[in-house]
């Protein structure tokens, strides 16, 4: 596999309060995407937090997870006892959450608040997005002290052929529906599966940039390798 990601701090803040991370972990791959909300004064510590504990919960987890419920109930935890451990207090930290887990034969796929994530699974696309039906459009669901299942987006596929996964933050200014952001996902893992890693980010970087928005812009991506002989299933 491949995998990679870049952010860029926008124009109207001096810190990112974006963050993400993609990793090779035991079991398979873990990818997490997190947008500290810029109300809240450690938002930034608040998403780069999120993705420690994505990561280190999909490698503790050996990419095998059991249920929904059991996975963000232990994301949770791990979050405010790193949180804790830190001495900030979850009210200054509130964050959203894009995390994509690849197993040997799994893929599962979870969302909270802000931003997308989609992926390529057996030539399928599925895409997760906030479309604001409930909220301004300067609102959106974050982590807190409580863990809320019930805001929290889901899927799970056990797929025989994975192609890639792309989450990015709301600051890219993608358009919010559907067939736009489908075309999006399945474009962006068809056109870099073939091309190296660094060739990649380099295209990314050129790119990226232009995006309209003075928020923080992020994208972290997991792809096939077909270079290196990856037939798209889970740890190669």
């Amino acid at each position: 596999m491949k995998y990679g990601g870049l952010s860029l701090v926008g124009s109207y803040h001096a810190v990112n309060q974006d963050c993400y991370a993609v990793r090779q972990v035991t079991g398979g791959y873990v990818l997490a995407v997190s947008d500290g909300l810029g109300s809240h004064i450690h938002s930034q510590a608040g998403s780069a937090t999120l993705c420690t504990a994505a990561c280190e919960l999909a490698n503790s987890l050996e990419c095998r997870l059991v249920s929904k419920e059991l996975f963000l109930q232990k994301l949770h935890e791990l979050w405010l006892d790193l949180l804790d451990k830190a001495c900030l207090k979850v009210k200054d930290c509130r964050a959203t959450a894009l995390i994509g887990v690849v197993g040997e034969k799994d893929l599962w796929l979870f969302r909270l608040g802000d931003g997308f994530i989609g992926a390529v699974v057996d030539d399928v696309v599925c895409v997760m997005f906030d479309d604001k039906d409930e909220y301004c459009i300067n609102e959106t669901d974050c982590l807190g002290s409580t863990l809320e299942l019930d805001l929290w987006e889901y899927h799970h596929f056990q797929a025989q052929s994975f192609r890639g996964i792309v989450a990015g933050t709301d600051g890219l200014m993608l358009p919010s529906a559907i067939p736009p952001l489908t075309d999006f996902t399945r474009e962006f893992c068809m056109a870099y599966r073939d091309m190296e890693l660094p060739a990649i980010l380099k295209d990314i970087g050129d790119w990226l940039p232009k995006y309209k928005g003075i928020d923080d812009k992020t994208l972290a991506f997991i792809i096939e390798d077909r270079a290196k002989g990856d037939e798209g299933s889970g740890n190669n």
